[in-house]
């Protein structure tokens, strides 16, 4: 077993070198699209800043979601408090960061945005009965109910 002070540093060296990487790449690619802009489309150039963004959020959620509640649980144990099931909740976090990515993919897209931005409004329409929606399968049309 590792000492507490080995395992902080281990944690800590793994994620400052997976952060320098990501942000020397981001820089590299941030550079190259602004050298390269003059020969894009505007439409081209700013799907690559959407999906710049997509990736920073992506480098970003393994911290957020594994390192910080991992962090927390060794000050926690150094001053020797506990809360139970804290560790157990940390362990589905660092599971659950694989299916995060694919998932801030698909929601932060400024086309899917947009997309399910008009799903939300229309089914709001459909449960508030503000007006007529247009749906795929049909039309459904909203009706004040009588009381």
């Amino acid at each position: 077993l590792m000492s507490s002070s080995t395992e902080i540093r281990t944690i800590l060296i793994y994620y400052v070198i997976n952060y320098i990487l990501l942000f020397s790449l981001f820089w590299r690619n941030r550079k190259y699209l602004n050298s390269h802009a003059s020969s894009m489309s505007t439409q081209t150039f700013e799907k690559s800043k959407s999906f710049e963004r997509i990736l920073i959020f992506q480098g970003i959620s393994p911290w957020i979601f594994t390192g910080v509640p991992y962090i927390i649980s060794l000050i926690l144990a150094t001053f020797d408090l506990a809360i139970p099931g804290f560790n157990t909740l940390i362990l589905y976090m660092f599971v659950s960061v694989a299916g995060i990515n694919p998932i801030l993919f698909v929601f932060m897209a400024p086309k899917n945005i947009k997309v399910l931005a008009s799903y939300f409004v229309k089914m709001k329409n459909v449960i508030l009965c503000k007006k007529v929606v247009s749906l795929k399968i049909g039309t459904l049309k909203s009706r004040p109910t009588g009381h």
